[in-house]
Order: structure tokens, then C-alpha cells, then sequence
């Protein structure tokens, strides 16, 4: 596997191998090639874990990790990553996840949510991936989406969502919820409702200027290459008939269409939704 360290991050920077038996083998891997194995690892047998504490600040880049099972029998192996802020004054990206209700009953759909925000402005244009784990069987894994459709009311908020309908059995089920931007493509948003910019002032019949406001750039911006990962509370699902699951999902409605007048044409843009609510294609 692979983890990234970003600029905002790296100090006390640990990473937590978990197991059930039997400590794993274990290889970690710096962005500058330098290796780290299980004698570097500090283990506890009574908590049943491994932890490595990065001296200073971590190497900015991608910390790539091989995790064996020396056992013969299979055993549920865990690791968890975690490094604060290297900058007191430089918040950086964090990710919230949540279900809309803690309990369900089949049919009635659920919404998945995650908020992604440095500090308190969002942050867009990241790739969301909600894993939800049931007890038995396999996980579900839904791309969030932030495009002011389905159960998403505004677009580019930070707030990433999706319904949640392949309910496969009853009983819990766990929310993790992985935040990336390993294309670069991720950026802040512009506060919508930022205070009105007063060039001047009059102070005793004399016209004082203020500060020209500062010019904001795309650069500025960008949010670099990051990744996230943040668990949810559990939910439980009642009402799972057996057997596959039956079509009974209609389309979302569309929100947001627009038409617009191009010379003798008019054009109609919406976001389309999918064949079960927003999930697949709609017909």
C-alpha cells in the first residue's frame, strides 16, 4: 500500500500495525528509498500492535508499506498513519465522514457524507472513495461526488455525497471514507459570501485610500498532492429481503437544468442522474 505525506503534514508522524495472533511482517519505504522493517517497529503483545515514530518531520512524498501474514491461518491486520500539522499557522486538509441516520430500514435509501476542508475553507475537485464494510460479505465502494446532484444540494462546497442502495444483509455496517488528490487537481474554495471590499474612506472631508485587496491566483489555490483517510460511525440495516436485489430505485430528479439561446438553437444542461437514484445510467 501506499500512503502520502503533504506539505502541511509530518510532525510526530507514527504508523500503528495492528493484528490479531501474530505480529506481520512488515517494510515501509521512504520517498527517499530509505527502509524501515519490523526490528525498527516497536511491538506490544498485550495491545497486539506495532508502532513506528518518524524522527522529526516525515519526508514529503509517497510512503509505500508491504504488510505479510507469517501465519498460516488467515488473521485481520490493520495499519493507521497518523502525522500533525508541520506549521502551527498552516492548517492542513481534513476529512469528516458520517451516515444521515444510524439505523435504516431496506428499501428506504441512505446518503453517505464527507466533508473535506483545510482549516475552514473546502476543498474541491478531490476524489472521494466511501468503502462501507458490512459484517459478512464484501465491502461496497461509492465514489462520493461534490456536483450540487442527487443527494449533493450545492456544488463545490467541500461536502462530497451519494446514496447508499446495495444493502446486501442485515445487521452493522462500517464507514471509511478515503480522501486523495494525487492528480493535483484539488482546490480551495472561495468563501461565497466574503465581505464587500471598500476601496476608500472620507475622514474629515479628506479621501483616504485603503490597501488594494490581494489578488488571489490560481496558485494559491491548488492544494497539492494529498491523501486521507477518516472512519465514520456504524449504522444498522433491518429489512434485507435474501436473494438479489430487485430494481425498485427510480432516477433522481433533475435539479439544476438550464437552457440557454445559441443563435436560433436552444440548448438544454443538466447533471444526469442514474437509473437507481444516482447510481448507474439513467435511461
Amino acid at each position: 500500500g501506499e500512503v502520502f505525506i503533504d506539505k502541511t503534514v509530518g510532525n510526530e508522524t507514527f504508523f500503528l500495525v495492528t493484528y490479531v495472533s501474530l505480529v506481520p511482517s512488515i517494510q515501509l519505504e521512504n520517498p527517499k528509498g530509505v527502509l524501515y522493517t519490523g526490528k525498527d517497529f516497536k511491538d506490544d503483545t498485550v495491545t497486539k500492535s506495532s508502532r513506528l515514530q518518524i524522527p522529526g518531520s516525515a519526508e514529503i512524498g509517497p510512503w509505500r508499506y508491504t504488510i505479510c501474514n507469517t501465519l498460516t491461518t488467515t488473521q485481520a491486520i490493520g495499519i493507521t498513519v497518523t502525522s500533525k500539522a508541520v506549521d502551527k499557522d498552516v492548517p492542513p486538509v481534513t476529512v469528516n465522514a458520517h451516515m444521515d441516520s444510524d439505523a435504516n430500514n431496506y428499501p428506504k435509501p441512505m446518503v453517505v457524507y464527507a466533508v473535506v476542508n483545510q482549516g475552514f475553507v473546502p476543498v474541491i475537485n478531490a476524489k472521494v472513495t466511501a468503502i462501507i464494510e458490512p459484517t459478512t460479505g464484501a465491502p461496497i465502494t461509492l465514489e462520493l461526488l461534490d456536483n450540487g446532484s442527487g443527494p449533493d444540494i450545492v456544488k463545490n462546497d467541500g461536502i462530497y455525497s451519494r446514496y447508499l442502495t446495495a444493502f446486501t444483509v442485515n445487521g452493522r455496517y462500517g464507514l471509511k471514507v478515503r480522501v486523495e488528490s494525487t492528480d493535483n487537481k484539488a482546490r480551495l474554495a472561495l468563501p461565497r459570501n466574503r465581505a464587500l471590499y471598500v476601496p476608500g474612506y472620507v475622514n474629515n472631508g479628506n479621501v483616504s485610500m485603503n490597501p488594494p485587496r490581494p489578488a488571489i491566483s490560481e496558485e494559491d489555490l491548488k492544494v497539492g498532492l494529498f491523501s486521507r483517510t477518516a472512519s465514520g460511525s456504524s449504522f444498522v440495516v433491518s429489512n434485507v429481503p435474501p436473494g438479489p436485489p430487485k430494481d425498485i430505485y427510480k432516477p433522481e430528479k433533475i435539479t439544476d437544468l438550464v437552457a440557454k439561446i445559441k443563435e436560433e438553437t436552444i440548448v438544454l444542461s443538466w447533471t444526469a442522474t442514474g437509473d437507481d437514484l444516482d447510481q448507474g445510467n439513467g435511461k
